[in-house]
């Protein structure tokens, strides 16, 4: 699959997200993610057509952070004496993550051992 082709069809599903979350409470890139998730699983959607479109992402994700970043900046005012409050929340957070992360990894890896086993 082209690179085109690959970016086209993840800009479909990232619309389709957007025209779910008008009717469901709930983020459209949520909504977006959970369907490229579902037609992977499903196999309607091969992952190996996107390894080229991944590869490119991954490698300029910083760039991705940048509209994030900015936008904290210019609402530094609203976050004012909220400080301590958000870092407890960051840190919580990211525990969180790291934990859940490293079960997910666990269970993973010993599902493939009994396969192989």
């Amino acid at each position: 699959m082209s690179l085109v082709i690959e970016i086209l069809s993840i800009v479909l599903i990232y619309f389709s997200g957007v025209f779910l979350g008008r009717f469901i409470p709930v983020p459209s890139s949520l909504i977006s993610m959970a369907l490229f998730f579902i037609l992977l699983a499903t196999g309607l959607l091969n992952h190996r057509h996107y390894q080229r479109i991944s590869s490119v992402i991954l490698s300029n994700l910083a760039f991705f952070f940048i509209p994030p970043a900015v936008e904290i900046l210019d609402s530094m005012a609203v976050l004012k004496g909220y400080y301590l409050k958000l870092a407890i929340v960051m840190i919580v957070s990211n525990i969180c993550v790291l934990a859940v992360t490293a079960l997910v990894v666990q269970y993973v890896l010993k599902k493939k051992e009994s396969e192989n086993a």
